[in-house]
């Protein structure tokens, strides 16, 4: 006696991030942001968008920016699957000159950390 048995597994719920600064997408590692050209003492703010568009909780920790920047208010630990804050960066500029670096955090995205 023999019959066919069948099933499907799917992969087990993950986060998935994914950054944008207004309507540009920004690559992991590749995609440059300007500020553009401010005065000394008059601050550029840009809002960069995080999204999870994963099924799982993406976790967030260890902001780290470069001297120069600054973040106005707080990075959240965490963003519910499907969900999105904003993360305000601001160009201090305290000096004249050229300022630059990567913005880095670290998260849960197996794929993009």
């Amino acid at each position: 006696f023999d019959f066919p048995i069948l099933g499907t597994v799917t992969p087990a719920p993950a986060p998935e991030i994914e950054v944008s600064d207004g309507a540009t997408n920004i690559v992991d590692g590749t995609t440059a942001i300007n500020f553009g050209n401010t005065t000394v003492g008059t601050a550029v703010t840009k809002t960069f968008n995080i999204r999870n568009i994963g099924n799982a909780v993406l976790n967030l920790s260890g902001l780290s920016l470069p001297s120069g920047f600054s973040l106005v208010g707080s990075l959240p630990s965490s963003i519910a699957a499907n969900g999105n804050v904003s993360l305000p960066i601001q160009l201090n500029a305290n000096a004249v000159g050229n300022v630059g670096g990567s913005l880095q955090f670290i998260t849960n995205d197996s794929d993009e950390n």
